[in-house]
Formats: C-alpha cells, structure tokens, sequence
C-alpha cells in the first residue's frame, strides 16, 4: 500500500504543525509569566510594608565579619567555632558616626560576647535572640555617651561549627 500525497495534503499538514506549535509555545509563556508574576506582587506588597516600618538603609551600620572560637563547657571539650557578619540598626545618623568612630571598641565588644557563648546556647530556640540582645546591649553601653541607641542587630552570615 503506498501513501499518495499532493501538495494540498502536504500544506495542510505543515499549516497543522505550524499551529500546534505556536499554540503549545504560546500556552507555555502564558503559564509561565502568570506564576512569575504572582510572588512579585508579594514581593511589592513586602517592600511597601518594610518601606512602612522608617527603615532606613542609612541608619544601618556594618559592624563587619567576625570568627571567634565559642565559650567550651569543658577544658576537654572540642573547640566550636561561629562565623558571623553583624550590622547594627541606630537611631540616628549621629549614632552611626559614633559607631564608625569607635570601631575598634565595637569590635572588641562583639569578640568578648561572641567568646562567652557556647554553642549549645544558640542550638536553643531563644539562644540567638538573648545573643543578639547581648550584643545591643554592649554597643549600646558606647553609644549612651553621645544619646546613640542601637534599635536592633543583623545577622547576614551565620556559621557555627
């Protein structure tokens, strides 16, 4: 049995595949465009709300990177190691000079409170909130001189090992 095809056969099945083609490319786009779209209107509505909350990049001070070995609770114990990028939010642009201008002191404040922890406490579920209020209330203590108060503490590395 042989196939015997003209060319208006030939055509239509070429205008077919043509179509299920576009249609199948169109469709994919439309489906993937409408779910991308979803999360950046989530997305809009986090930037309005953190926008809403007077956070201000510029009162946001880097504290800079810090690995310190850990508080042990024994002399045999292994030793246990944190890596950590910390920043600090202040109350005002006065404050964040302060901070940059005792750098040295900040500094030293972070590496004492970061050393007198042991890692158990951070595996706790409050343990790194009490480690962040800690540390507030070291800078803080520098920051009371000059009227400067430290609001809150980033973390934008944590490793603990």
């Amino acid at each position: 049995m042989t196939v015997k095809m003209d060319l208006k056969t030939i055509l239509v099945l070429f205008s077919v595949l043509v179509l299920a083609t576009v249609g199948s490319a169109y469709l994919t786009s439309w489906v993937f465009t409408s779910r991308s779209a979803e999360p950046a209107a989530s997305e809009a509505g986090a930037l309005a709300r953190a926008e809403s909350d007077d956070y201000d990049p510029g009162l946001v001070w880097n504290a800079g990177q810090f690995t310190v070995n850990l508080a042990t609770p024994s002399p045999s114990s292994l030793p246990r190691y944190i890596k950590t990028n910390l920043s600090f939010r202040v109350n005002s642009k006065a404050a964040v000079n302060e901070l940059e201008r005792r750098r040295v002191q900040v500094q030293d404040r972070v590496i004492t409170t970061l050393r007198m922890t042991q890692s158990a406490q951070l595996q706790e579920p409050e343990g790194l909130e009490m480690l962040k209020q800690r540390l507030l209330a070291g800078v803080n203590e520098l920051l009371a001189v000059r009227g400067g108060q430290a609001l809150e503490v980033y973390l934008s590395e944590l490793i603990i090992q």
